[in-house]
């Protein structure tokens, strides 16, 4: 997954276009699109766009130039439903439903966004936000063996052992070869069975000043204890009740009350 190109589909990469340029539209009329044109499919032309100037930038090495791009896409691409367009009604005009094939590519392109943002997290040494995005993506795609190599490596290395092995394994299941996920699976291992001789050190040491302890009988700084000093009558006797106290005098006769 540490190839030059990111997540995208394989389409031929056109003109990188920046976010300033998006300002503009291909209509001089203005920014409304043709009355034949969902606001859908403008929404993922220009959604499109950002993606292969995102790419471009993920290739040049500019990740955080491609980070910016590739956010622009959560704003085209979120917010559309099956049921109407998102946009349909504004400017006074009506725009055709969201179709299918637009609802199909919107998802491809809000998963797009959530695999690359962490991707590029990733690339920048956020662990933390590359774990939060690509939890989003595999909420969208829960056997994107991406996401989870990705996921398992920053969880791996944030020590999150348990998250990590239950990200690899998943990923191994889903893909047997692939050597970035057997790397990881080998590194957790090995953090594994240090973090396994760490624990079993400390509980040695416990339990080394635990039996000293009793071969001292009762600590090994416990001071000897001076029975002379105790005076008379406060021995305690097996079966006291040391929390009753001394009585307060001599026991009273009882008188039943007069009426």
């Amino acid at each position: 997954d540490e190839s030059a190109a990111a997540d995208a589909d394989s389409k031929p990469t056109p003109t990188l276009v920046t976010v300033a340029a998006m300002a503009g539209t291909d209509n001089d009329a203005g920014s409304e699109p043709a009355k034949d044109e969902s606001a859908a499919a403008v929404a993922i032309s220009k959604a499109e766009t950002f993606q292969e100037a995102g790419r471009a930038h993920y290739q040049a090495g500019d990740y955080k130039a491609a980070l910016a791009e590739y956010h622009a896409i959560f704003m085209y691409v979120h917010g559309h439903t099956g049921q109407q367009d998102a946009f349909a009604g504004l400017g006074g005009g009506s725009r055709p439903r969201v179709s299918e094939n637009e609802m199909r590519r919107l998802a491809e392109l809000k998963l797009v966004h959530f695999s690359n943002v962490g991707l590029c997290h990733l690339k920048l040494g956020s662990a933390t936000k590359c774990i939060t995005y690509c939890t989003k993506a595999l909420a969208l795609d829960p056997d994107n063996v991406k996401c989870l190599f990705r996921r398992g490596k920053c969880r791996l290395d944030e020590g999150e052992l348990e998250g990590a092995r239950e990200d690899l394994l998943r990923a191994q299941g889903l893909d047997g070869t692939n050597r970035e996920v057997a790397l990881e699976l080998r590194r957790l291992r090995a953090l594994s069975t240090a973090d396994d001789k760490k624990l079993a050190r400390k509980f040695a040491k416990v339990f080394a000043a635990m039996s000293a302890e009793d071969d001292d009988g009762g600590g090994v700084n416990a001071p000897p204890i001076d029975t002379a000093a105790e005076p008379a009558g406060s021995k305690i006797v097996a079966g006291d009740d040391d929390d009753i106290g001394e009585p307060l005098g001599p026991p009273q006769d009882f008188m039943p009350e007069q009426r």
